[in-house]
């Protein structure tokens, strides 16, 4: 499969030796599944209560970073010859859009957990490599969006797809997501058997899915914008490297988590040398944290050259702990001021496109020097943008007095400007574009000319 949501997904499955979207490579096949735990089917207490679940889905277990909770038999199915298995992946876009990729193995479960144990212990051969490959493909996605089928085509790609909604929660919905062309080109490779086996997952997971229980999903790196990153780490040439040096030489900075195992990592790494020339001009810049930079350092730096890197590339270190552990899939980006803060949600994904527009509204938004210059002006400018840092055009924006009150629309950066006298104005939200969450929230400017932000809610 290799779609827009593969670029997250298969891509990274694939360049990455089944290490899927994880952000440390996957363990052997027994363990995959050891993390989530079983939980017992909730009981139905009122009408705000989620059913219970049938007889044949007592034991649950939980992926709640897609917020499912699926019966044990969807996560660990009894096949006639192939094995299934699972791959967690979140995408965060408008609107946001969680994926379970259900991967099938066309080979006996001997030879596929053989071969994964000695991936794991680093013995596998080539050979080994390319049938692990060559065997792989998609029973379908189990995706959770807060939006329709086609406000998630951003993730889903225009090719066709089948979906069978699941259930719904917390203003989720959930589907099973099939890509019938992809599937009849894997399934034209396969032996009957496999063929056989993948299609009768396919139609009987559904109605196992169904009897999942359904909730928001729990996002870790969402709990991240606001916080403060601070690491002491080696460069990988071992010298000694600070957050607070590394972050002083930029306005903002956005730190790319990678590692040299990763396709869609590497396949971004020429793009990313380039965006660090062009944000340079105004101040900005980025660093890479290697996650497998302790152990990979040479294939790094050969990486780097390759794509013309200048920015610096720090090891992952047990300092990085408190943001890292909540980056569960690379690539990952966060963008931070000069002191190390986490200014929006992180883009997850080689999403190269969105990299510098948040770039500029970040700056357009609270850059060093820009409330001084309002305040020259006599202008009061209020930026809106969303939880990814991106400018929302179209915003009807109130700026009132004691006496009087006017009103504006905001541009293409997200910028509303009013020239007043320095005082202290109320701003009120009055209209937001279709698929943001309506803001009630009463604002206030400071007491001189400058800049407000307001970040508005999807919904």
């Amino acid at each position: 499969m290799k779609k827009a949501l593969s670029l997250f997904l298969a891509l990274c499955l694939t360049a990455g030796m089944l290490a899927g979207c994880a952000k440390t490579e996957v363990p052997a096949p027994e363990a995959q599944n050891a993390a989530p735990a079983p939980v017992e089917a909730p009981a139905a207490t009122s009408a705000d209560t989620p059913a219970p679940v049938s007889a044949a889905a007592e034991e649950l277990v939980s992926y709640e970073e897609v917020g499912v909770d699926i019966p044990a038999a969807a996560d660990k199915p009894e096949v006639m010859g192939g094995t299934l298995w699972q791959a967690y992946g979140s995408i965060n876009y408008s609107p946001n859009v969680y994926l379970l990729e259900l991967l099938y193995f066309a080979m006996p479960k001997e030879e596929y957990e053989e071969s994964f144990q000695k991936y794991t212990d680093g013995t596998i051969e080539e050979a080994d490599k390319e049938r692990l490959l060559s065997c792989y493909g998609t029973v379908g996605y189990l995706m959770a969006s807060d939006g329709t089928i086609e406000d998630s085509r951003e993730v889903l790609g225009d090719d066709p797809v089948t979906t069978e909604e699941l259930g719904a929660a917390d203003g989720y919905t959930f589907w099973f997501v099939t890509y019938p062309e992809d599937d009849e080109t894997y399934l034209a490779d396969v032996d009957t058997e496999f063929a056989e086996d993948f299609r009768k997952l396919q139609s009987t997971l559904p109605a196992l899915l169904k009897e999942s229980r359904f909730y928001t999903p729990v996002d870790p790196a969402l709990a991240l914008a606001g916080q403060t990153v601070r690491f002491e780490t080696t460069d990988l040439d071992g010298n000694p490297v600070s957050s607070e040096e590394l972050f002083a030489q930029n306005e903002i900075t956005m730190i790319n988590c990678w590692a040299t195992w990763c396709g869609p990592c590497k396949g971004e790494l020429a793009e990313l040398a380039e965006l660090h020339n062009r944000m340079r001009s105004k101040g900005c810049g980025l660093i890479g944290i290697v996650t497998d930079g302790s152990e990979a350092a040479e294939e790094a730096k050969s990486l780097i050259a390759e794509n013309g890197i200048v920015y610096p590339n720090v090891a992952e270190s047990d300092d990085m702990s408190s943001f890292m552990d909540a980056v569960s899939s690379i690539p990952t980006s966060l963008f931070v001021d000069k002191t190390g803060k986490i200014l929006t949600n992180p883009i997850v994904g080689a999403n190269v496109d969105a990299y510098e527009p948040t770039f500029d509204a970040l700056l357009a938004g609270g850059a060093p020097g820009a409330s001084e210059a309002s305040a020259a002006a006599g202008v009061y400018r209020i930026f809106v943008i969303d939880a990814d840092g991106k400018a929302v055009k179209g915003v009807q924006v109130q700026f009132c007095s004691d006496t009087d009150c006017r009103a504006a629309t905001t541009d293409e950066a997200g910028l509303a400007s009013f020239e007043a006298a320095p005082a202290v104005y109320t701003v009120h939200i009055l209209k937001v574009p279709e698929g943001y969450a309506k803001d009630d929230t009463e604002y206030q400017t400071s007491d001189t000319c400058g800049d407000l932000t307001v970040i508005l809610q999807k919904g």
